[in-house]
């Protein structure tokens, strides 16, 4: 009798941590168990000998539903998925500086692994409105015509939106460009967009010298949908906390530049960062 009894506790402690899909339809799972699991959890689903990435995003009484931060072609129902025991977040360190990854922080460049020194969630409370740095240091587009008629500050956002083939990844691609020496880590996220144009990019700012203060985060048009979604989660969370030299001051500066692309135009979010922590 004992025997049934620890098997059943072995089975429920089982299902607390690990889950069975019993259904997938675009790139949304159903999951039997993980009774245990916290919603913006990352969990593992078991393909083989490849591991694929979860998020997830609904729980109910007898089922948890996540969405598939990859290739989900694979994934069947009776498919072992397993916690992670951690939200959802990305790798941060200045090992980051001049590589191009995905919003898990996996390399899509030729460059080797990366080794992160530290972790970030994407989803965190944000700082209070006394706590946050004021608007007080400049960011030059180096576009006389955006700088002399619209001022940017550090920690403020601003939006370049036109219509398609107006330049408007040309001003902020110029707009990085002028950074180089500034101490202003930049961020340019690119959402939807074809695997060759962000190869064009990252040719272009290694070409200018600028890619050693810059990270390139990717989710292209043939990614999954959710990682389009926590691209720009991802890309708020990513900057690692060090600071770069400048050309002007003999302290280092710590200030982020986040850009963010996609199909429908420029969204881009200008920052500072106080102990490692995104604060704008």
């Amino acid at each position: 009798m004992s025997f049934y009894k620890e098997q059943n506790n072995q089975i429920a402690t089982l299902y607390d941590n690990a889950g069975i899909v019993i259904s997938i339809a675009d790139g949304i799972v159903n999951i039997r168990g993980l009774s245990n699991v916290a919603n913006g959890e990352m969990i593992a689903f078991s393909v083989g000998t490849n591991t694929i990435y979860g998020m997830v995003l609904n729980l109910e009484e007898n089922k948890v539903s996540s969405v598939v931060l990859g290739d989900d072609s694979k994934i069947i129902p009776g498919c072992l998925v397993i916690r992670k025991f951690r939200l959802m977040g990305v790798p941060t360190g200045e090992n980051l500086l001049g590589r191009v990854v995905d919003p898990i922080g996996n390399p899509l460049d030729e460059n080797g692994a990366i080794i992160s020194k530290g972790f970030r969630f994407i989803e965190k409370i944000a700082p209070s409105i006394i706590s946050r740095s004021p608007v007080n240091t400049p960011l030059e587009t180096g576009l006389k015509v955006v700088d002399s008629m619209v001022p940017i500050g550090h920690g403020q956002r601003e939006l370049i939106i036109g219509d398609a083939k107006t330049g408007k990844t040309s001003v902020g691609l110029d707009t990085i460009l002028n950074q180089k020496g500034t101490g202003t880590l930049c961020i340019y996220v690119a959402i939807g967009q074809k695997r060759s144009s962000i190869a064009r990019i990252q040719k272009l700012l290694k070409a200018k010298d600028c890619l050693s203060f810059s990270i390139i985060l990717a989710a292209s048009s043939s990614d999954a949908a959710a990682l389009q979604f926590t691209a720009p989660y991802s890309a708020c969370s990513i900057p690692p906390p060090v600071k770069l030299p400048t050309r002007h001051c003999p302290q280092p500066g710590s200030r982020v530049h986040v850009r963010t692309s996609n199909i429908k135009g420029w969204y881009f979010k200008v920052g500072s960062m106080q102990t490692g922590v995104h604060t704008s």
